[in-house]
C-alpha cells in the first residue's frame, strides 16, 4: 500500500517569456517549432495568431516564475520515489549544488 497520496510533480523554472505589449499577455509558443528552425521571432508570431488571432502584433521579453509538470521519464510506479526520498536530511538531491541554500522543503517547515 502506497504511504503517500498520488502527486503530480511541478518545478519552479524561472526564464523568460514573450509578452504582448499593450495586452501584456504571456504568448504561448510551441517550443518545438522554435527548435525546429531557431526562428524565435517567427515563433512567437505564430503563436500570437494561434493564441489570439493577432497577426500585428507587438512583444517584449519578461523574467517570470513559471511551474512546469515533470511527467516523462518517471520510474514504474513500484519504483518509484516518495517525497521523502530526496527531500529528507542525506536525501538524493544535492541542493546545494542547485544553488539552494538547502533543502527548499525542509526549509519551509523550520521557518514555519
Amino acid at each position: 500500500m502506497r504511504r503517500n497520496p498520488p502527486k503530480r510533480l511541478k518545478t519552479l523554472q524561472q526564464g523568460i517569456l514573450p509578452v504582448l505589449k499593450r495586452e501584456r499577455w504571456i504568448v504561448p509558443i510551441v517550443v518545438e517549432e522554435f527548435f525546429a528552425d531557431g526562428d524565435i521571432d517567427k515563433a512567437v508570431r505564430n503563436a500570437a495568431k494561434e493564441a489570439y488571432g493577432m497577426d500585428d502584433i507587438e512583444y517584449t521579453w519578461v523574467d517570470r516564475d513559471r511551474y512546469m509538470g515533470i511527467f516523462h521519464e518517471g520510474a514504474p510506479a513500484k519504483n518509484a520515489f516518495e517525497c521523502l526520498d530526496c527531500h529528507s536530511e542525506g536525501g538524493r538531491i544535492d541542493w546545494l549544488s542547485l544553488g539552494y541554500e538547502g533543502d527548499p522543503l525542509l526549509s519551509a517547515i523550520v521557518d514555519k
